[in-house]
């Protein structure tokens, strides 16, 4: 509730900065894109940084060419979504009838991406101090850094797929 008390009237000063809500919804629909891209960065990345970290664990799938393999379909897709994040951000030609001008359009597209991360890091940061969260009696398979008894995900030597199994 509180989210939508801060959130609505940003959204509604927007909609009245921008001439049209064609292009309201347009800047939209391409900051939502921009955060998806984001994602799969990450998802990239961290894809990469498993195979380092964790090259014994098993997994139901596998990349064909080890590293190399690896590097070349994380690589594909690191610049695949740098690519897709550059379109996104880049005004079209409508951008005049539509927003008003590039630089409106490009700067609510990047203010929107910071304050949508800017949210997510806040909350990653309060969810550090609620232990109080967390079930004691769930079941929840530790992590392989957990069960060799690291105080930090690092490089593992186990393939120990969950806890379950020590």
């Amino acid at each position: 509730m509180y989210t939508q008390i801060a959130g609505m009237p940003i959204i509604a000063y927007l909609v009245k900065m921008i001439p049209n809500v064609e292009g309201f919804f347009i800047m939209l629909t391409q900051t939502i894109t921009v955060l998806y891209m984001i994602y799969y960065i990450l998802m990239f990345i961290t894809f990469l940084k498993l195979r380092y970290d964790q090259p014994n664990r098993p997994r139901n799938f596998k990349v064909p060419g080890g590293k190399i393999g690896a590097w070349i379909v994380a690589g594909l897709g690191l610049i695949s979504s740098v690519f897709a994040i550059i379109l996104a951000i880049y005004p079209p030609a409508q951008v005049k009838k539509e927003v008003g001008s590039p630089f409106i359009y490009m700067s609510v597209i990047v203010l929107l991406v910071a304050v949508v991360l800017l949210i997510c890091f806040i909350l990653s940061q309060l969810s550090q101090y609620h232990t109080n969260w967390v079930d004691p009696d769930n079941e929840f398979a530790s992590f392989t850094w957990q069960i060799e008894g690291l105080d930090k995900p690092e490089k593992v030597s186990s393939n120990i797929p969950t806890g379950r199994n020590v």
